[in-house]
């Protein structure tokens, strides 16, 4: 009966600690989606990336001059059609050595409810000419506690072989 009423006096305390964390559902989203899940090898593959503000607090984001290196914000994950990461490009190789190069970025401050979007081409980024199969992913650290990594959803992208003539 002791340990039982000690329990019910400690329970409020934990509730306090826990609220000052930061939860999963309280961060904001990320997802991805391409409008051609099907190419032929050779052809560029284009990313649209949406982060949206999810919570109920406003919060400022880098992002891309206009939105069309979203490279520039995001770690980019591509697995292959052996289930092994998808070898880089030289752009794609040396955006992975120095990330802080090659680009204007600009700040947005998001409201609770809006989003920004950014698009990658993924071509530039990845050899992706092998026919087959590629999952991809993107992560970035969270705005509101860059200790918390926010993922996407996963892609699938198809390649197919170039037609011959």
């Amino acid at each position: 009966m002791r340990l039982m009423s000690k329990c019910v006096l400690l329970l409020p305390m934990f509730g306090l600690c826990f609220a000052a964390l930061p939860l999963a559902s309280q961060q904001p989203t990320i997802s991805i989606e391409s409008k051609d899940l099907t190419v032929a090898s050779g052809q560029p593959i284009y990313i649209h990336i949406v982060l949206k503000n999810t919570t109920d607090r406003q919060f400022t984001v880098v992002r891309s001059v206009g939105g069309a290196r979203g490279e520039q914000n995001y770690l980019i994950n591509v697995i292959d059609t052996h289930g092994g990461p998808t070898a880089r490009t030289e752009y794609g190789k040396a955006r992975e050595k120095h990330p802080e190069v090659n680009g204007s970025r600009s700040m947005k401050t998001l409201a609770p409810g809006q989003d920004v979007d950014e698009y990658v081409e993924l071509t530039q980024m990845f050899d992706t000419s092998e026919p087959g199969t590629y999952i991809l992913q993107v992560s970035r650290p969270s705005p509101l506690d860059p200790a918390i990594i926010l993922k996407s959803n996963t892609l699938t992208i198809t390649v197919l072989p170039a037609e011959t003539k």
